[in-house]
């Protein structure tokens, strides 16, 4: 029985506890470092061998254990290929594939989800100067700056400043310097906001001091869409402020060739939706007829410039901000909304269509005049009862009659059918321009 429980352990476990015994303490350990490998190794085969079927299971099973004195490092390996045993899928991401030299190759996927993340990147920086220059734009009467919108943010004094200043009240607040009274500041103007039934989608006061740049923007965008595009929907039903402003654009750019706005992010990027409400209101700023031989970007300046020295408008954006292959919507949308406020509504004749049209206004307008002087002296002859009292002058005015039905009438009867029809294309016209 002894032989045999030695023979056991001696198979097992690879020492005899017989003769084991008098060893010391640093053998001991040792044994059980070989005890822990050889478990890795199993613990290795177990975890490898569970993608095959249950045949190939018993001959993976009976390999390691016929080798279950190897290295923990070729145990890792075996993991390894088991684990990558197909030719090529995707783990964590990434598309593994084996070479069949027993080298794995990892090849990155996830390069689309970085360029996902440095997209939304660019446009949270995009974001971040357009609001930073809207709030700027009206600090400015407050005598006021901020640089960095994360941070200067953050003791609540430049958003309690900018309430007061877009609604025309003043708002208490604390002129301590201490944390306490800054999130005071900022739970004041937030309270502010939901008295204005502006709703706040988990924004709280120490968010902003924290300066939290995800909730900083977010709190930002509602206030310039309560107080900056709001108001674009009074009067219509139904209809929130982005797709009010929406209308409008499409409204103003109306047959403008090769404008069509369907949004607030492609559709504005080359620039030619900006120059087309520019022109549409003020043709003497904008030559269209050259415009689309501008590059890209200059047509983009070109139109800030202008709004901005004729009108005054922020120059919220600049070119590359715009010429991007994912422009940031909330960006234009606020620009936009600027371009509302200085042209509201679109004149009712088209300028690109304007000359044509006047030519045949003027048309209109001769041939008109002209026909309708004519039948007011006419009829002024033709009231006119006093006959001539002989026979000669009698015959002579009949002939006279006869004549003005043979020549006269024809002629005017030509121009009248002219008036008609310059009438209805002025009419067709205005009717199509909107």
């Amino acid at each position: 029985m002894s032989h045999m429980s030695s023979g056991f352990y001696r198979d097992r476990l690879g020492f005899d506890p017989n003769k084991e015994s008098n060893n010391t303490a640093g053998q001991q350990a040792s044994a059980q470092v070989a005890m822990s490998a050889s478990s890795m190794s199993r613990r290795t085969v177990t975890s490898a061998s569970a993608a095959y079927s249950s045949s190939s299971l018993s001959r993976q099973e009976t390999q390691q254990t016929s080798s279950r004195h190897v290295q923990s490092s070729s145990s890792d390996r075996q993991s390894a290929a088991g684990h990558y045993a197909v030719s090529s899928h995707v783990s964590n991401g990434n598309l593994v594939v084996d070479n069949g030299n027993g080298v794995i190759q990892a090849q990155s996927g996830n390069h689309y989800e970085e360029n996902l993340g440095k997209i939304k990147d660019e446009r949270d920086a995009i974001q971040k100067k357009t609001f930073t220059k809207w709030v700027n734009k009206h600090l400015k009467k407050a005598g006021r700056n901020v640089r960095d919108l994360f941070e200067d943010l953050r003791d609540g004094h430049n958003l309690l400043s900018l309430l007061e200043v877009l609604s025309g009240e003043v708002l208490p607040r604390e002129r301590g310097r201490m944390r306490f009274h800054a999130i005071q500041n900022v739970e004041t103007a937030l309270r502010f906001l939901r008295y204005k039934e502006i709703k706040l989608v988990n924004i709280r006061g120490e968010d902003i001091v924290d300066g939290n740049p995800k909730l900083t923007l977010g709190l930002i965008w509602t206030i310039i869409l309560h107080f900056q595009i709001s108001d674009i929907v009074v009067g219509q039903e139904d209809v929130s402020a982005k797709e009010a402003l929406l209308r409008w654009a499409q409204k103003t750019t109306h047959r403008y060739p090769g404008v069509k706005v369907d949004n607030f992010t492609g559709s504005w990027r080359d620039g030619l939706a900006f120059n087309a409400i520019i022109h549409r209101n003020r043709p003497d700023l904008v030559d269209w007829k050259t415009i689309d031989k501008r590059q890209v970007r200059e047509r983009i300046d070109l139109a800030f410039h202008v709004m901005e020295k004729e009108y005054g408008v922020t120059r919220l954006l600049d070119p590359e901000d715009v010429d991007t292959p994912e422009p940031d919507e909330k960006s234009i949308i606020t620009y936009v909304s600027q371009l509302y406020d200085v042209f509201p509504e679109p004149p009712p004749g088209h300028p690109l269509f304007d000359v044509e049209a006047q030519k045949r206004l003027q048309q209109f307008r001769d041939l008109a005049s002209s026909l309708s002087q004519w039948i007011k002296e006419q009829t002024v002859v033709m009231q006119d009862r006093n006959f001539p009292n002989t026979l000669i002058e009698m015959k002579r005015l009949a002939e006279d009659s006869q004549r003005f039905r043979v020549e006269d009438v024809p002629p005017r009867l030509h121009e009248k059918e002219r008036v008609a029809a310059a009438f209805r294309d002025i009419e067709k016209q205005l009717r199509e321009s909107g």
